[in-house]
């Protein structure tokens, strides 16, 4: 156990003792990650982040942990969820991306038990629901910084948007996007439109540069964004192509299937190597797993569940979801591995982000860290 968390759960256990006499179950955690389903290899690196963030919590955690697959799917997010409720959980870390933690969410304020997710970034999976959190910054975030470095630092003001029809992440980004690109000087082009498992972009891609814009905004998920990327390039020659969190995969970096002449930038949660805290972090994480390579998915994890941790530790009565969703709202300065956490009653945290660039110069592209918003 490291020294912090020792310290925190011999704070936690005096308060129990203090605050009574009788005997106090211990608190539970729910989890829900995508085991299976379209986003089970994201479900992986997860894992990753769960089990790192056990085993370094070690024999003397203050709570029990219970997981659950959330098949990235709203019905099945709603039922675990539900069933997490029923097993006593004073919150409930996940479900992972926006549409399973929306639908999730009505089930946070039915059963009044807190939902933290990871990674869900759309702005209806907190708006209005005081149940609802998150641990990462939310599309309105990413999508005003990447408008402001494409319009202003890059200096391209023509501009087309590729939009991923089955994906309510990729409208609402998308939406953002195109109000902060104008507000600042700014045109649109044109917007275009893909389905989630396309594979032939050929059309779309030359639709694209007929239009001759000088910057390309794909909000989309990394399975398109590769194919789409892999198909581009050499075609569109000196256009930028800017994109979103969900970018984030090793298939990005090690499909090699990028021509060189890409030219490509993303939002991001983490950075490896960027701060301090990171670096420790994955010489920690790599001592424990030498061959695995360390993602967003992963740290963000391990991030909500810290999170979760400090709630009941900080909550009157760990084991009431109330309790704890207020203890929650309220953690500041809490100094995470994808940046420092100020909580809210909104549920969305006030965090910094990463814009990465995609560097295809070498054999395989690799990331590299450009600046911080």
């Amino acid at each position: 156990m490291t020294r912090f968390f020792l310290t925190l759960f011999t704070l936690f256990v005096a308060s129990l003792n203090t605050a009574c006499q009788k005997e106090v179950s211990r608190p539970l955690i729910g989890v829900l990650i995508p085991l299976s389903g379209p986003a089970a290899p994201d479900g992986a690196l997860a894992i990753q982040g769960y089990d790192f963030f056990l085993s370094e919590l070690g024999e003397h955690a203050p709570c029990d942990f219970v997981l659950l697959d959330s098949k990235t799917d709203r019905a099945v997010s709603i039922q675990n969820f539900n069933e997490l409720a029923g097993m006593g959980a004073s919150i409930v870390v996940g479900p992972y991306y926006s549409e399973p933690a929306m639908a999730a969410g009505t089930a946070a304020a039915s059963q009044r038990v807190p939902m933290l997710s990871p990674v869900a970034t759309h702005m209806g999976v907190t708006r209005g629901n005081s149940f609802a959190f998150r641990a990462c910054f939310v599309n309105e975030d990413q999508a005003k910084a990447m408008a402001r470095f494409g319009v202003q630092e890059l200096g391209r003001k023509r501009v087309t948007i590729l939009c991923d029809l089955a994906e309510s992440y990729s409208f609402d980004l998308a939406e953002i996007f195109e109000r902060e690109v104008t507000s600042r000087g700014g045109i649109l082009i044109d917007r275009h439109y893909f389905r989630t498992g396309q594979t032939d972009f050929a059309r779309l891609i030359q639709e694209v540069k007929e239009g001759k814009p000088e910057l390309v905004f794909v909000p989309a998920y990394a399975d398109e964004v590769v194919k789409l990327l892999s198909q581009a390039y050499p075609a569109w020659g000196d256009i930028v192509v800017l994109g979103t969190d969900g970018w984030d995969t090793p298939d990005l970096t090690t499909s090699g299937k990028l021509d060189s002449s890409c030219k490509a930038y993303f939002s991001n949660h983490f950075s490896i190597g960027e701060e301090a805290l990171s670096l420790d972090f994955v010489e920690r994480f790599h001592q424990k797993y030498p061959s695995q390579d360390v993602g967003q998915l992963t740290a963000l994890t391990y991030d909500a569940m810290r999170l979760a941790v400090e709630a009941l530790l900080a909550a009157e009565d760990p084991s009431n979801p109330v309790s704890v969703r207020d203890a929650l709202a309220g953690l500041r300065d809490i100094r995470g591995v994808t940046g420092v956490f100020d909580m809210n009653e909104s549920g969305d945290p006030a965090k910094s982000l990463v814009i990465q660039r995609l560097d295809c110069s070498g054999e395989l592209p690799r990331l590299v860290f450009e600046r911080r918003e």
